[in-house]
């Protein structure tokens, strides 16, 4: 035997490998018996949450990473991300949309008449500020936020899907597509979030545009 893991859903209880053997190999056998099950990512219980996974196996096919260990991406397939990339970039997606509907509702407030008859306004300013809300407690870790952001994406996927479809608005249905989309998103970081919470990590709470301009206000 070169080696066993023992999982709860995506919750690692137990993981011993064969010290005679190749870790690396066996380490990708095994997580690929958990990747076939359904969990592309799984928390490692038994590491403390501050300290890095020095003693995992780590090489191609296997990625460690502060008590999460995740399939590293095959060759020309897309890149698996870890628990709390998946979980920051959700966030981000909410706190963009916020932004976003933020400026639309201002835009129709401070007299944009195309946005106004759109059904852009003050009614939408709020929407659009509990999505920033939302996506900045989800960037903290708060599981209530994504479930939440979830109930407000249904909700507008609803209301804007039967408004579209009374009214014969093609603007309203592409609207609830969208908020369908999002839906979708926070969906897809549902077990991901609930990883974290299992090896108390925090989701990354930075973007890519981000750190693009960080980068490029530290080299000034």
């Amino acid at each position: 035997m070169r080696g066993y893991l023992l999982h709860r859903g995506a919750t690692v209880l137990d993981l011993a490998l064969d010290p005679q053997r190749d870790a690396v190999p066996a380490a990708r056998a095994l997580l690929a018996r958990l990747r076939q099950a359904g969990y592309a990512t799984a928390a490692l219980v038994k590491v403390a949450p501050a300290e890095p996974v020095a003693r995992a196996p780590a090489g191609p096919g296997v990625r460690a990473h502060r008590g999460v260990l995740a399939h590293a991406p095959a060759a020309g397939r897309r890149g698996l991300m870890t628990p709390a990339q998946r979980v920051g970039r959700t966030a981000n997606l909410v706190i963009f949309l916020g932004i976003l509907y933020s400026a639309l509702n201002l835009a129709a407030l401070l007299g944009s008449a195309a946005l106004a008859r759109r059904g852009y306004g003050l009614p939408g300013l709020g929407v659009a500020l509990l999505l920033l809300v939302l996506g900045y407690g989800i960037r903290f870790g708060k599981p209530a936020c994504l479930y939440a952001a979830g109930g407000l994406f249904a909700t507008l996927a609803g209301v804007f899907g039967l408004l579209g479809l009374l009214r014969a608005s093609v603007s309203l249905l592409l609207r609830a597509g969208f908020s369908l989309w999002a839906l979708s998103a926070v969906a897809r970081a549902l077990p991901a979030m609930r990883a974290l919470v299992a090896s108390g990590e925090r989701p990354v709470q930075t973007s890519r545009y981000g750190e693009f301009f960080l980068r490029r206000w530290r080299s000034r």
